[in-house]
């Protein structure tokens, strides 16, 4: 078994992989947005869940292939496909997919920044807390929308190049929502240069609405960086605090350090 950040995975090659879930929910999430993507976007298929004692169990089909390339468009593109394939499925409200419960996407992001800023304040990050709140009226710039699946952590290590194209995996954070968040994490987590949103990904960085998702994202990123130890997390959490300064201070550069 290795540890793959909250989770223990057990890869069973080549047949299936293992996952024990630290939260039923996760576990739960996760079968259901397989299950429920089976037939429209390239997921892997779900073998059985259960329940061992205190764990969440769930096995779920191997997939044979490798890791994307960030550089190149071809596999940006095809990931990102795969993930408006996926963003075709509908919910009933909006929020996390064990528990949609927000019948206004602005609502529901009003929820995620007030825990966002809460959780900034108790880590001492005072500053990026206060900058959080200061969100919630830019929220105002959302159009209405439909709640549509999101993967919500749609980084490369999430995504198999197999022979037939990408398949996404780690579907454990799944909600209903915005497929443009979702689009916004792709191409800050793919650390695509600015000047490539738009013809490989479909998003104009000088969009207000991606203006605010990209924040919000930042301060999601900070405050889970934050909370962990290692020198990963502390990269991580330096990469948010540098961009977050550069947006405040009006340097507007999506993509990281390395964006051009």
């Amino acid at each position: 078994m290795t540890e793959r950040e909250t989770n223990r995975v057990l890869v069973l090659r080549p047949l299936a992989v293992l996952k024990l879930y630290t939260a039923a929910w996760r576990r739960d999430t996760e079968v259901a947005a397989l299950e429920s993507l089976r037939g429209h976007a390239p997921v892997p298929e779900v073998i059985g869940s259960a329940t061992f004692g205190r764990h969440s169990a769930a096995l779920i089909r191997y997939v044979r292939g490798s890791a994307p390339n960030p550089a190149s468009a071809l596999d940006v593109r095809a990931s990102v496909a795969a993930l408006r394939a996926a963003h075709t499925i509908t919910g009933p409200a909006f929020g996390r997919l064990h528990a949609p419960d927000q019948p206004s996407w602005a609502g529901f992001l009003a929820g995620r920044l007030d825990s966002y800023a809460e959780t900034l304040t108790t880590l001492g990050l005072t500053t990026q807390a206060r900058q959080c709140r200061t969100l919630h009226h830019a929220l105002d710039v959302l159009e209405d929308t439909r709640p549509h699946l999101l993967h919500s952590d749609p980084n490369p290590g999430n995504v198999i190049l197999t022979e037939h194209g990408p398949v996404l995996v780690d579907w454990e954070l799944a909600t209903f929502g915005d497929p443009d968040l979702d689009l916004v994490r792709l191409a800050w987590e793919w650390r695509l240069p600015p000047a490539r949103w738009a013809e490989w990904v479909g998003l104009d960085p000088r969009s207000p609405t991606v203006d605010l998702y990209l924040r919000l994202h930042l301060f999601s990123r900070l405050m889970s960086a934050s909370s962990r130890p290692g020198a990963a997390s502390a990269a991580l959490a330096h990469r948010c605090l540098t961009e977050l300064t550069d947006l405040y201070d009006g340097i507007h550069s999506p993509g990281g350090s390395d964006a051009s």
